[in-house]
């Protein structure tokens, strides 16, 4: 049974080590076209799979809204705990932005792509060496911009799971603060009503049956 127990700890602590990629594809000319895939260990199947969901040679996901009973009060900042736990976790794998800019003011052309670049240098420390590529060129002569966006992020299982487990938790226990109100409450009138009913029916005659008779001088 210790042997059975033993692997099956090791393949959790490997299943949660697999690395998770998520990639997005854009292409923004007349119009936005968007494209979003996934996959394990390679990211390169995961950008194949955005780029050709972009292009419509792969169906979206499908995508249904649950009907489920969620307080959207609680939901909110369980849902921020959660982020904010996946954020420390999350590695930015790609981030590349190539085109051109152009907007009716040349001042806003041109800085529109020194905010590109300048984005560029602050991300350069937290991403592997040569993943920030953002260097979309300024076109003065037209309105209108022709810009390819790509980006892939990574985490492992075992951070997602701890994060959708940690938004569980905030959410469950936000929830549960209105019922322990509530009973506390209900136990607090219990002790006071039980109080008033001792007092309503003591009687001097009950207390002196009560109280121990006291012997005459």
């Amino acid at each position: 049974m210790t042997v059975y127990f033993a692997a099956a700890a090791v393949l959790l602590f490997y299943l949660c080590c697999v690395p998770v990629k998520f990639a997005v594809e854009m292409r923004l000319r007349h119009g936005a076209v968007f494209g979003a895939g996934g996959s394990i260990f390679e990211g390169r199947y995961a950008l194949r799979g955005a780029h050709q969901r972009m292009l419509g040679e792969k169906k979206h996901l499908p995508w249904k809204k649950a009907e489920l009973d969620i307080n959207k009060t609680d939901a909110l900042p369980a849902l921020l705990h959660a982020a904010r736990y996946a954020l420390r976790h999350l590695r930015l794998e790609q981030l590349n932005l190539t085109g051109t800019i152009g907007a009716r003011d040349a001042a806003a052309t041109a800085l529109l792509c020194g905010l590109a670049r300048s984005l560029q240098a602050v991300l350069e420390p937290v991403a592997p060496p040569g993943a920030i590529q953002l260097d979309p060129l300024p076109d003065f002569s037209c309105d209108g911009s022709d810009l390819s966006f790509s980006g892939m992020i990574s985490m492992t299982a075992g951070h997602i799971m701890l994060a959708a487990l940690i938004g569980a938790q905030h959410y469950v226990r936000r929830r549960l603060i209105p019922w322990k109100e509530n009973i506390r409450l209900k136990i607090s009138c219990a002790r006071r009503w039980r109080t008033y009913a001792t007092w309503w029916t003591w009687t001097p005659s009950s207390a002196n049956r009560s109280s121990p008779r006291t012997a005459r001088p």
